[in-house]
């Protein structure tokens, strides 16, 4: 015997039920997870560093930059601790030989920081030249204009300097 067939449910049912099925749409994340080894201050670098690579789209990073990020973002924490000491030392009035020698290992503390954090910030497109070149490596940066008359002296073809 024949089971008697079912009439398909209207078509604004289908409609609802399809759309319910569908999956959200997923965002693509270009970012790594943030390692357990950073400290407290590094890690809230990592997750600032992290949302600026998301905006930028496109796969910027990958597990090969992990190690280049962990050392900028520590270089980033000991420098913004140093800074914040090197500030308060300068609050202290009649600062005595001790104070004046802790104001130079923060000076120090800080110029090296910035060292590090420079050279890992181009291989991390961190500088807008870098961030400039990362979708065409081939891309040419023009120079800045000369701006003195002994630059000019230097690039200028034979033909140009006077006699």
């Amino acid at each position: 015997m024949d089971k008697p067939k079912k009439d398909p449910p209207p078509m604004a049912d289908l409609e609802k039920e399809s759309k319910a099925k569908k999956p959200a749409a997923k965002t693509e994340s270009y970012t790594l997870p943030c390692p357990k080894v950073l400290s407290y201050a590094a890690s809230l670098e990592w997750k600032k560093l992290m949302k600026v690579y998301d905006s930028m789209g496109g796969t910027i990073l990958n597990s090969l930059d992990r190690q280049a990020l962990i050392q900028y973002c520590e270089a980033v924490a000991i420098y913004n601790r140093a800074h914040g000491r090197y500030r308060q030392l300068l609050k202290v009035k009649n600062p005595d030989n001790k104070i004046e020698n802790e104001i130079d290992k923060s000076i120090e503390r800080m110029n090296k920081q910035t060292r590090i954090t420079s050279t890992l910030a181009k291989q991390l497109y961190l500088t807008p030249q870098h961030r400039l070149q990362m979708g065409d490596p081939e891309m040419d940066i023009e120079p800045a204009a000369e701006d003195n008359e002994i630059d000019a002296f230097f690039k200028a073809k034979k033909k140009d300097i006077p006699s």
